[in-house]
């Protein structure tokens, strides 16, 4: 007889192969064209086992972006490591997540389009796991504030966003274009990244 210990190891295996078969399907189809049959038959698992885990499609989405956060959040935080000035944070920031974007699309579908398809995801989620993605991105202008590398007048939450915005809007069009293998993301971060740093520096006193 399997013990508490084994259940629950079994009972966590199979959660992940559920979510690991969800985010191929909903890349491949999107939110509205995906079954929960669909996901099942790719996890190789009775329709009726997904409704073990979760009540529904939605729920399920939720919990996949929110495995997906954690794992990029402890990438983020790994890549950064014990890097003290601001400017070189932001430089590994953009480039840890562009290299996620290029090494996982599936995954950077979900986050930048499959997601926005929910209309419970964008209505009724809180979200904290974003508001950590974004807080990360605004303690790195904090910083950079604080070290004299970045201008005083700008807002740090504001920008945060727009940060996250220019990637965001990369990554959409990067997944979208039937050319992808002829763009570079690399090279468009490396635009990005420049134009950001240049607006940032402290202006030179006339």
């Amino acid at each position: 007889m399997a013990s508490k210990a084994q259940k629950k190891a079994a009972k966590t295996k199979k959660r992940e192969l559920i979510l690991d078969a969800a985010i191929e399907v909903l890349a491949e189809r999107g939110f509205a064209h995906t079954k929960i049959r669909n996901i099942a038959e790719a996890a190789g698992v009775a329709d009726g086992t997904i409704y073990l885990y979760f009540k529904n499609k939605d729920e399920l989405l939720i919990h996949l972006f929110e495995d997906v956060m954690s794992r990029v959040l402890a990438m983020f935080q790994e890549a950064l490591g014990d890097r003290t000035r601001a400017d070189e944070k932001l430089k590994v920031f953009l480039q840890t997540q562009i290299q996620m974007i290029e090494k996982e699309p599936s995954i950077a579908k979900i986050i930048s389009v499959v997601l926005r398809q929910s209309s419970t995801f964008v209505q009724d989620y809180k979200n904290p796991l974003f508001s950590r993605y974004l807080h990360l991105i605004e303690e790195i202008l904090v910083e950079g504030i604080e070290q004299k590398l970045f201008r005083s007048d700008l807002n740090p939450e504001v920008l945060s966003r727009a940060v996250f915005g220019a990637v965001d809007e990369l990554t959409l069009a990067w997944l979208l274009s039937s050319r992808r293998e002829d763009t570079s993301l690399e090279q468009s971060v490396q635009v990005i990244t420049k134009l950001l740093l240049s607006g940032l520096a402290p202006q030179a006193e006339s």
